[in-house]
């Protein structure tokens, strides 16, 4: 394992007991994302100075809505709102967005199902599907060596491209319509159409 790079925090604007925050802020940030460079770490103490800074201005906002104070802080209305900006723009530059999106466990989800279905089609790349000539399900002539196997398709149903236990985690608020989107390869217009036109069809329901 690489070792960490040596960082000194200093907190340098911030008081004491703000300094200390600040710094259990940035040990914490470090530890959960991977931020290891020297520019990187001198962004991310920036980061953290802002975000206590802007929690300053909130807790003075807050205490003249108690009515502790007469006159309203507009600069820290202001400092909230440019503070929000510089800590977005941080976050950006560090990759932190992206950091919690992939440790998100239902876009891990989505990307492992995505994932296999691509795979499905990289080793099946010369197989064909059809519909049964009697049936009239979708099959897949998948080739061998010597002849062809046909079994069931496991991205169709019937003819309709879909899929019933990723249609069972869309009703499940497991995977938006854009992820079934995406994972099918079709438009979201597709998604609406099945939901309307062939899941609510009586006939179709166990």
């Amino acid at each position: 394992m690489a070792k960490k790079q040596i960082y000194k925090f200093r907190g340098v604007g911030l008081d004491r007991n703000d300094s200390r925050k600040a710094k259990r802020r940035f040990d914490s940030y470090r530890k959960n994302y991977s931020i290891d460079s020297y520019s990187d770490l001198a962004l991310l103490e920036e980061l953290v100075y802002l975000e206590i800074r802007q929690e300053k201005a909130k807790e003075l906002i807050a205490q003249y809505e108690e009515g502790n104070y007469k006159s309203k802080p507009k600069h820290a209305l202001k400092e909230v709102d440019e503070y929000l900006e510089q800590i977005i723009n941080l976050k950006e530059k560090l990759g932190l967005f992206k950091e919690q999106e992939q440790t998100d466990p239902y876009k891990k989800y989505i990307e492992d199902v995505e994932r296999k279905f691509q795979q499905h089609k990289k080793e099946n790349a010369g197989d064909y599907s059809i519909p049964c000539a009697f049936c009239g399900e979708m099959l897949i002539l998948q080739f061998k060596v010597k002849d062809y196997e046909a079994k069931k398709h496991p991205f169709y149903k019937g003819k309709f491209l879909t899929n019933d236990y990723l249609w069972k985690c869309y009703k499940a608020n497991k995977l938006t319509k854009e992820d079934m989107a995406k994972i099918l390869q079709t438009s979201k217009d597709y998604i609406s159409w099945l939901e309307k036109h062939f899941y609510n069809n009586p006939t179709d329901k166990d």
